[in-house]
């Protein structure tokens, strides 16, 4: 193995490193999938996943792109990433307890009904996950800064394996309990909570830089007029469908969205952790070179995730899941072509992000939102197949603005970013045989 630094290293061979820890995170979180839904059944499983869902909507909506705007700007300085720290973290307990104020007035208001749980139960175990999402996005801002995805591949690796072997330890003891599940996932994830508290311990307490916090913070929001309204349309689905359907329907949509999810969730890891901090640092032109090869392979990876999903899905779903879960198959079918969309719009909505443009990126989420209100005024989504039909076409509208949108600031040409040729496979080969090399 070579001695290059994470500054010298390319955008290719970053993104590897993190394909390749995104195999393992994604063959685990498939993994973790299939056992909660076997134990827990379609309304238990159902339960598990609206929780989980409210707290990665209140975290996604809370976190005010801060994090993304602190590395930004460690990026384009000089400052040394780990003096960020104070600063993320008190943002953080900001956005924490303003989730849970929201939490507990949403319960008091009777907005919020989940199965079993109690209103108060609701609150804290929620706000755990919150918690926990928080203070591990505000640690990732040293590694993102310094480009050091290796060691963030490593750690975001062991939380995962931690709560498949709980899950497996359940399934022995035959506890079967949305609840100690959640609380399964959170135990999962404190060794390494504990690990980078000792790791940063010598800067987590300190002054907190009020002119970088001003600036983290004005950054951050209009940033989060992209991400909170790109995370809102991501999650509108969900958002509606659990108020209106039964556990045991969203025990059915929660599995098949994270089966098709799945799919595309190697592309999506990727880009999350390296192209915000690493496009953020290129000049115009290779920005435009290296997002124009970009494209090019999400648009080859759209057939290359749905149409294997759409012939499989049948056959799959009833063997890995259960019989249980069969009425689960034709909803992965419909949700193939909405998911493998995915990668396209994040490419988009980062390329944007790390030059600070937001209205593309609102425009986009608006039109996915726009769609599936529509849909719904005109449906009810009483037959679920109005609802794959209405996310299909929302997500493809939200595609076509973001490209048009690239091509107006000058970012990409819409020919040389469209077309797939063999040299795109070429520039993949060549970096995976330098990888297995190094």
């Amino acid at each position: 193995m070579t001695g290059d630094t994470p500054q010298k290293r390319s955008l290719t061979s970053q993104m590897l490193d993190t394909a390749v820890a995104s195999v393992a995170f994604m063959a685990l979180t498939f993994i973790a999938g299939v056992m909660l839904s076997r134990l827990l059944g379609p309304e238990g499983r159902g339960i598990y996943g609206t929780v989980q869902f409210w707290a990665q909507l209140g975290f996604g909506l809370l976190s005010f792109s801060v994090f993304d705007a602190a590395v930004i700007r460690l990026r384009k300085s000089k400052d040394h990433p780990e003096s960020a720290l104070p600063s993320v973290m008190v943002l953080a307990l900001a956005a924490l307890a303003i989730y849970v104020l929201v939490a507990t007035a949403a319960v008091a208001l009777d907005l919020i009904e989940i199965g079993d749980f109690g209103g108060t139960t609701f609150i804290w175990a929620s706000a755990l996950l919150v918690a926990l999402g928080l203070s591990t996005r505000a640690f990732t801002v040293v590694e993102s800064a310094k480009l050091d995805f290796r060691r963030l591949n490593i750690e975001r690796i062991v939380s995962p394996v931690l709560f498949v072997l709980a899950i497996g330890l359940l399934f022995l003891l035959d506890i079967a309990d949305p609840l100690v599940m959640v609380l399964a996932f959170v135990a999962a994830a404190v060794p390494i909570l504990v690990w980078r508290i000792i790791r940063f311990r010598g800067y987590l307490i300190g002054r907190v830089d009020r002119q970088s916090l001003r600036s983290d913070v004005r950054t951050g929001g209009k940033l989060h007029l992209a991400t909170g309204s790109f995370s809102l349309a991501r999650q509108f689905d969900r958002i509606l469908l659990v108020a209106i359907w039964p556990a045991q329907l969203l025990g059915f949509y929660f599995v098949a969205f994270t089966a098709a999810s799945a799919s595309v969730s190697l592309v999506m890891q990727s880009l999350s952790v390296t192209l915000l901090p690493t496009l953020s640092g290129l000049d115009p032109e290779l920005r435009k070179k290296r997002l124009e090869q970009l494209l090019r392979l999400a648009i080859l990876s759209v057939f290359a995730t749905a149409v294997p999903i759409i012939l499989v899905a049948p056959y799959i779903v009833p063997l890995v899941y259960g019989e249980a879960f069969r009425e689960a198959a034709w909803y992965l079918q419909g949700l193939a072509i909405p998911t493998a969309l995915f990668p396209l719009q994040s490419i988009i909505n980062i390329a944007n992000r790390s030059v600070e443009r937001v209205w593309p990126s609102i425009a986009m989420a608006a039109s996915i939102i726009g769609v599936f209100a529509i849909g719904y005024a005109v449906t009810g989504y009483d037959d679920p197949k109005w609802v794959f039909v209405a996310l299909a076409t929302g997500n493809a509208i939200a595609v076509a603005i973001g490209i048009f949108s690239l091509r107006s600031y000058g970012m990409i040409a819409l020919r040389s970013a469209l077309l797939p040729s063999t040299a795109d496979f070429r520039v993949l080969f060549d970096a995976l045989r330098r990888y297995v090399r190094r």
